[in-house]
């Protein structure tokens, strides 16, 4: 590449940096070297690499009769492949001062290769990047509702060891019925465009499933039309009455414990009665005996369980 050439990248980089479009940095660029300097045409090219995280301006070598390449290219195809002392520590600063950037802008800031980057805070640094978690939002009041009920659990474990075993926890879940497609993760490889369209209804068919969960079982449970329903108080104890509890024969009930959120159908005056005829104090729900905090799907397993289990 000859020092001409590489004049004009190094101009291109300079006014993609202050914020000009490619047409007025060819524009100037031949106003100042010369007319027919540089295209419009190669000015998008390089504008478009920049953009994309490229930070090289020199060619990379070719097969065959090596060609010669002056210092300052040298020094540009260099930068990409090695990691001085003084990249390391400029990227830990870096990162000291803002680790959610990506690695692209991350090299775009500091004049650096992206891949020389990565291998920095890979290799260099030893670290990984990590997802925002998303969690269940706590309010002002919850906390000492939830450190309440945690205390009262820990009491009951130092009594009888094997609490926690006694617990059945429910909740209900819907689930789509015909398959979910994501496309972040369908990728298909073609030299053309394939233009594969998967048709989805606007309104997918989904099934709601309650389930029971404890140490001695699960137990599931779906209406008998097989379809996604609105849980409501009649429905929710039609499912108590003719399902679940004479599944409880099977099991000492006078040893078990239940557990259900706030839903408004759990906690319906008639639903605590008929659970109250059936468990007595060993219920844990709104307006139960035992009061279960709002907002802690964290303290159910069926929250890891029931709604990541395929269907």
């Amino acid at each position: 590449m000859t020092d001409e050439k590489y004049k004009i990248r190094v101009l291109l980089r300079h006014y993609w940096k202050k914020g000009l479009s490619s047409r007025d940095a060819a524009a100037e660029i031949c106003n100042v070297e010369g007319e027919g300097m540089v295209k419009k045409t190669a000015a998008a090219k390089w504008f478009k690499r920049f953009n994309n995280g490229e930070t090289r301006l020199a060619d990379l070598p070719r097969s065959g009769r090596p060609s010669t390449v002056n210092n300052e290219a040298l020094r540009e195809l260099r930068r990409c492949t090695v990691r001085t002392e003084e990249a390391i520590a400029t990227v830990e600063r870096s990162i000291a001062e803002d680790p959610n950037e990506s690695i692209r802008h991350r090299a775009q800031e500091l004049d650096l290769c992206p891949s020389t980057v990565w291998k920095i805070l890979r290799k260099d640094l030893g670290m990984r990047a990590y997802k925002i978690q998303l969690v269940q939002e706590l309010k002002p009041n919850d906390h000492q509702a939830r450190r309440r009920f945690v205390e009262w659990a820990q009491n009951e474990i130092a009594v009888v060891p094997d609490f926690h075993k006694r617990i059945f926890f429910s909740d209900e879940a819907h689930f789509w019925l015909n398959g979910y497609v994501n496309k972040q993760n369908c990728r298909i490889w073609s030299e053309d465009n394939p233009q594969v369209y998967v048709k989805t209804p606007l309104h997918p068919e989904k099934m709601t499933v309650w389930c029971a969960l404890w140490a001695g079982g699960i137990n599931f449970f779906k209406n008998d039309d097989g379809q996604n329903v609105t849980v409501n108080g009649d429905r929710y104890r039609a499912m108590i009455t003719n399902f679940f509890i004479p599944e409880l024969n099977n099991h000492d009930v006078q040893e078990l414990w239940f557990q259900q959120d706030g839903a408004t159908c759990h906690t319906a005056r008639a639903t605590i009665d008929l659970l109250k005829d059936t468990f007595g104090d060993r219920l844990t729900s709104r307006f139960g005996p035992v009061n279960w905090p709002p907002r802690s799907c964290d303290l159910t397993p069926l929250d890891y369980f029931l709604y990541i289990a395929p269907m």
